[in-house]
């Protein structure tokens, strides 16, 4: 597996003209290098394709074309027309296979509120109607949490951004198969703070928690490979455009660890035990003082 880390800033207007040009340039140069390293799967950063990837299916067939054999993980756009003629947009990582044709797609679950979307929008009508008069077009949340294929065989679970810090959504791809994750983001709104470094860390938990490899995509750092104890074997710097290559091992009957099949019980279960604690304590000083 590849990853490829562009360190481009994506504070636009639009992505129109230069800017998509000078993107897709930059990232072409980068899959070229990867010729002598022959990877099967390339992983770009969440939203590095600077468009619609699902309306410009022309695109995903040009962007296979540049190396002949990996499939790859596009982080772009998504855009639905529904029957009332209202367009939606998702924030997706797309698995387009050696030919460019689209073979699997998850869209973001937990959404970032203010940044991706206005809260309340649905209960209250009138705010998407506000938001929408003053030039705002947020994010629809993705509904389905559903592993991608590669070549019908290996199911991968791809988180984007925030959803690393939701240990369901991990959990539920390993439930369905996901022999390793894939966690896209972004980033660099962060500037150089330990932000991202400690979203990493926090990452490397969910390995740790579903006992299955990691790999981690990150438009200006840090990216990297966390193996299936949560130990990071490799990882890039933060701010500097890089290309990092690794091995992913995995399981290929692999049996779900005990947080995955049960998760947070012990968390409840605690919650539980310290309130019957509570009130027997507080039966006991009743006691105590009626005696």
């Amino acid at each position: 597996v590849s990853v490829l880390q562009p360190d481009i800033d994506q504070d636009v207007v639009e992505w129109t003209g230069n800017f998509r040009d000078n993107t897709l340039k930059i990232f072409r140069e980068m899959v070229l290098k990867l010729k002598d390293e022959n990877p099967d799967i390339i992983i770009w950063p969440e939203t590095g394709y600077p468009g619609v990837l699902n309306y410009e299916p022309w695109r995903a067939k040009e962007i296979a074309a540049w190396l002949k054999g990996p499939w790859q993980i596009i982080g772009s756009d998504k855009m639905e027309v529904t029957r009332e003629n209202e367009k939606k947009y998702y924030n997706t990582a797309f698995l387009i296979d050696e030919s460019g044709t689209i073979r699997g797609e998850y869209s973001k679950y937990h959404l970032v509120p203010f940044g991706e979307y206005v809260p309340l929008q649905d209960v209250f009508p009138f705010i998407k109607k506000v938001v929408r008069r003053y030039g705002y077009e947020g994010f629809t949340s993705g509904k389905i949490i559903e592993p991608v294929i590669y070549r019908d065989e290996v199911k991968i679970g791809t988180l984007i951004c925030y959803d690393s810090l939701f240990p369901e959504i991990s959990r539920k791809f390993v439930k369905k198969g996901a022999s390793f994750l894939v966690h896209l983001s972004y980033e660099t709104w962060y500037g150089k703070t330990p932000a991202t470094a400690q979203i990493f860390q926090n990452t490397c938990l969910r390995a740790i928690e579903n006992e299955v490899p990691l790999v981690r995509c990150v438009a200006s750092g840090m990216s990297g490979f966390v193996d299936s104890d949560g130990r990071i074997r490799s990882k890039s710097r933060l701010f500097t455009k890089d290309i990092l290559t690794g091995k992913i091992t995995y399981k290929q009957k692999h049996k779900v660890t005990f947080y995955t099949k049960y998760g947070d019980w012990f968390v409840f279960f605690t919650l539980i035990m310290i309130g019957v604690l509570v009130v027997i304590n507080r039966k006991k000083k009743d006691d105590s003082i009626n005696n």
